[in-house]
């Protein structure tokens, strides 16, 4: 009797268990997922080559996506973006408020979202594809950053993102040893600067615009300077992250350090025109215009010319009208500038 009641309780016992684990399996929902396909590519220079931008909602809808891809733009040149048919698959329509591609600054922008009071859509799909064709010989790095998707009610979806990797090669040459440094995207550098303290953020934009802004906590470095780089050596083990305004010059500081013995670089890319969509960053404060003297009335005017000098535009006038480049589409596009409007908010 008492050996029956045993074998009941221990029943009992392995069938909670197994309930136990059954509610946890299914109450962690999986993390939906942007990322380059195929994530490897390997070409020879004058070839051209597509990837795409693959979404898989894990079971959640989605009704809007957007994301920057950057490359190298020594070796790659971005020649086309095609909207895919995940977002479509339903027959709805969609809208695409950015759809740009800049071989100057090695970047790709792309939204599209839903049109309407309807549902986001599920499973997997081509959000869109890009076409390169190469430049010449080495390596770059396609680096996802500021991916975001969202749902009908306009909530930012749990993701993880996947970049890729494109290698090309001289026919009947030997291939360049391309310098060994890691491009990063801004949410990746942000991430590393709040897990590890041993970590240095290099600005090597222009002494000017690192005055008028920069990333808190940044060192200026003029990468020319030899005597400065040297100052970086009790440094050497650390893992140190290069910028730039955009992201153009820090490539080439990357590969300087390298060359110096550095072998722990990172290289963001974006630079802080991507760095302060997301994150804070500090400001100079701007100078306020004041208003010139009057001059004195002349006792006898002898022209009819006004004797007040017209005051030039002030800086910030020239600021206002600028374009400020890819931001603006997402501007446009009201429900993508919600989202970012909450990110800067909580940046902040």
């Amino acid at each position: 009797m008492a050996t029956n009641e045993m074998r009941i309780i221990i029943k009992m016992r392995n069938l909670v268990l197994l309930l136990l684990i059954v509610f946890c399996q299914t109450g962690m929902a999986a993390e939906s997922s942007v990322g380059v396909s195929p994530q490897t590519v390997t070409a020879s220079v004058g070839d051209t080559f597509t990837i795409d931008i693959i979404v898989d909602s894990a079971g959640s809808e989605v009704y809007g996506a957007q994301y920057e891809l950057y490359f190298d733009n020594t070796v790659l040149n971005a020649t086309s973006q095609a909207q895919g048919t995940f977002l479509s698959q339903d027959g709805e329509n969609t809208n695409v408020p950015a759809d740009l591609i800049n071989n100057t600054l090695g970047k790709i922008v792309y939204g599209e979202h839903k049109i309407g009071q309807v549902l986001g859509v599920t499973g997997s799909g081509v959000l869109a594809s890009i076409t390169f064709e190469t430049v010449k010989s080495g390596t770059s790095a396609l680096t996802l950053s500021y991916v975001m998707l969202m749902d009908s009610t306009t909530k930012e979806l749990a993701i993880t993102v996947s970049s890729g990797t494109c290698t090309v090669t001289e026919p009947g040459a030997t291939p360049l040893t391309m310098p060994d440094y890691t491009d990063i995207s801004i949410e990746d550098a942000n991430n590393m600067i709040e897990s590890n303290p041993e970590v240095i953020m290099l600005d090597v934009s222009a002494r000017d615009e690192f005055d008028a802004e920069h990333i808190t906590d940044a060192i200026w470095i003029q990468i020319s300077n030899a005597s400065a780089i040297t100052e970086l050596n009790e440094y050497k083990d650390w893992n140190l992250i290069i910028y730039s305004a955009d992201g153009a010059e820090s490539r080439e500081a990357c590969s300087v350090l390298i060359e110096h013995g550095f072998e722990n670089v990172y290289n963001m890319v974006g630079g802080i025109a991507a760095w302060r969509v997301t994150f804070p960053i500090f400001s100079a404060p701007k100078p306020i215009a004041t208003e010139p003297p009057a001059p004195s009335p002349s006792p006898t005017p002898t022209m009819a010319t006004s004797s007040h000098p017209t005051p030039a535009p002030s800086s910030e006038d020239n600021e206002d009208n600028k374009l400020l480049g890819f931001e603006v589409l997402f501007a446009i596009a009201g429900i993508f500038a919600a989202l970012i409007l909450k990110r800067n908010n909580e940046g902040r």
